[in-house]
């Protein structure tokens, strides 16, 4: 590889870190609107969001791992697949942030008006205010289930960046890869060692 396709290289393993940082941050924040969904027994579009996230999130910190051992071992082949696999995640995560910002868009905001009952976790807290700290307790579940709705829609645009980046740079990694061992071989089918 040529000294350009190393320092891409590594812009390309930096990336990679990032990709898989907000893997996990899709995970964890997926993992807790699971929980939100659970207890409040909702049954609606936005039941498949959370869902999405996680399955995204596990998705994204694989391909990153894939790709930073294709970089590891320099192997042209498997960093080809990575940026096949990272435009089918990418052409992916574009339909999901369509669908949450148009479709869904204000579903995927909870409220009192759209869930009057509380959550059964408020049920569990030692209750000294009768109504008031239940109505606290909803909405703060509220709050949170809000959050992280929001966390999902603006970092998923973010994503679609990194995911473009990377599967540019892969694109040309891979090619780097590929030329340096055509090259080699040529050399050493001609019987040049250099």
């Amino acid at each position: 590889m040529d000294r350009d396709a190393q320092s891409v290289r590594s812009v390309m393993v930096i990336l990679n870190i990032l990709f898989s940082c907000f893997g996990f941050l899709y995970i964890t924040v997926g993992s807790f609107m699971i929980s939100v969904i659970r207890d409040y027994s909702i049954i609606d579009d936005t039941q498949i969001v959370p869902i999405t996230v996680v399955v995204l999130g596990s998705a994204m910190v694989l391909l990153s791992l894939q790709s930073c051992y294709g970089l590891y071992r320099e192997k042209s082949s498997v960093i080809t697949f990575y940026s096949v696999l990272n435009l089918m995640l990418l052409l992916i995560h574009i339909y999901f942030v369509s669908y949450l910002w148009i479709e869904l868009g204000p579903k995927m905001h909870m409220s009192s008006d759209s869930y009057p009952k509380y959550p059964a976790s408020c049920f569990n807290i030692p209750i000294h205010g009768g109504d008031m700290e239940l109505n606290h307790c909803r909405e703060a579940m509220f709050y949170s289930w809000n959050m992280c709705a929001n966390i999902i829609k603006f970092t998923s645009v973010m994503v679609i960046v990194f995911e473009f980046l990377t599967f540019a740079i892969g694109c040309y990694v891979a090619d780097s890869g590929r030329n340096a061992e055509r090259t080699q071989y040529l050399r050493n089918s001609m019987g040049y060692n250099l």
